[in-house]
Order: C-alpha cells, then structure tokens, then sequence
C-alpha cells in the first residue's frame, strides 16, 4: 500500500453543529465551497488536542487510586488555560495586522 495515504480523520462535530458555530460568530459571512468541512476537521483536531492536554496534565495514572479520576473542575481550569492562550493569540494577530496596515498606510503617504 502507499505510506503517503492520508489517516482518515474522525469528526467530533457535524456540519449542523459547525454551521451553528459559524453563524454565531457571524451570521452575515459566507463560507466557500468546502469550508465548513474543513472547519469540522480542524474543529474536530482542536477537541483531541483538548482531550490531550487534559490527560497529559493528569498527575495520577489511570487506575491508580485517588486522583486519577478527570473531575469538573480539572476540565474547566484546563479550558480555561487554553482560552487564555487563543485570548493572547488572538492580540498578537490583531497587533500584527494592525501593524501591516499601518506600514501599508506609511508606504502610501
């Protein structure tokens, strides 16, 4: 067989629940042939990215006895933390676009 075949990608959302999201943040944009299935899998790679992170910071092995258990509370601190770091990410690109246009502005005058 041939290694350069892809790895069939699972999806953790629907398209329904992709177009949801996305009218959310806009309802008024349009989205081009193949976005939203794109969106699905990339949304879809940010949840086992998630679930990831979550396991890599448990401090108790499965099995093993008080704490190894995922709480509620443990979820929400983990999302939280990413949350902030998408907030930051989203400064710096909004700083960096802002900065692009003004050069553009410069290069203009």
């Amino acid at each position: 067989m041939n290694e350069d075949i892809k790895q069939i990608k699972e999806k953790r959302i629907s398209v329904v629940q992709a177009k949801k999201a996305v009218r959310k943040a806009n309802p008024s944009r349009q989205y081009g042939h193949g976005a939203i299935e794109k969106f699905v899998y990339c949304s879809s790679d940010l949840i086992d990215k998630y679930a990831e992170i979550i396991e890599r910071s448990m401090l108790v092995a499965p099995g093993q006895g008080k704490g190894c258990r995922v709480q509620k509370d443990f979820v929400e601190l983990i999302f939280g933390r990413m949350e902030r770091v998408l907030r930051e990410l989203e400064t710096l690109s909004d700083k960096a676009t802002q900065a692009v246009l003004e050069a553009e502005k410069d290069e203009h005058e």
